[in-house]
């Protein structure tokens, strides 16, 4: 007789709209809050507590502020919203086209 071993997937939850924060620090991207302008669409991975001390992870829908998009700029160290990377390396738009950045 054989026997199985019960391999079946972790149940799964449909996303969750959060509706007008960030998915990443919880700050309102409301119209009128400061932070709507910069907003983008964003989803993101929450691990959640469930019943017995489960952990469960679920998706959420809703939206980055402009501080959760920033990076550093790994030339001048100045926080950014528009950069490019470029060999790896994130670049923010001045240090694109300031000589003494470039890459040989």
């Amino acid at each position: 007789m054989q026997t199985t071993t019960d391999t079946a997937d972790p149940p799964s939850f449909p996303s969750i709209d959060v509706g007008e924060i960030c998915c990443y620090c919880g700050t309102s991207v409301a119209f009128g809050d400061g932070h709507y302008v910069d907003r983008i669409g964003a989803d993101a991975y929450w691990t959640v507590v469930g019943p017995l001390g489960k952990n469960f992870t679920i998706e959420v829908d809703g939206y980055m502020c402009a501080d959760c998009q920033c990076e550093d700029c790994e030339f001048c160290g100045e926080p950014v919203i528009d950069y490019e990377i470029v060999d790896g390396l994130i670049k923010c738009i001045d240090c694109q086209f300031n000589p003494a950045t470039y890459n040989d």
